[in-house]
């Protein structure tokens, strides 16, 4: 399914250029049945989810081109979602 996603995000053309380089970089967001970012082996929603609904914040994993993924955590309303699922800063 993570395969489906990268290939899914690379022909639709909805990257991002990174400022810093020139790596191109794909966001999705962490579905609650996902496994944690903390790498505890858990469900998010297990996990994580209440302690960052509590805080308003939401999960988003920053993925480059070599599919090295790093979680981002936004607050809710400075995040939009296009129609292809794509984040950005709002």
């Amino acid at each position: 399914m993570k395969l489906l996603n990268y290939i899914l995000l690379y022909f639709s053309g909805f990257y991002k250029k990174d400022d810093d380089s020139s790596k191109m970089l794909s966001y999705y967001s962490l579905g609650r049945n996902s496994k944690c970012y903390c790498d505890s082996g858990k469900k998010y929603k297990q996990c994580h989810l209440v302690g960052d609904e509590k805080k308003n914040k939401v999960a988003i994993f920053e993925v480059d081109q070599n599919g090295n993924k790093k979680v981002k955590l936004f607050k809710k309303g400075k995040v939009s979602v296009n129609v292809q699922g794509v984040f950005a800063e709002a």
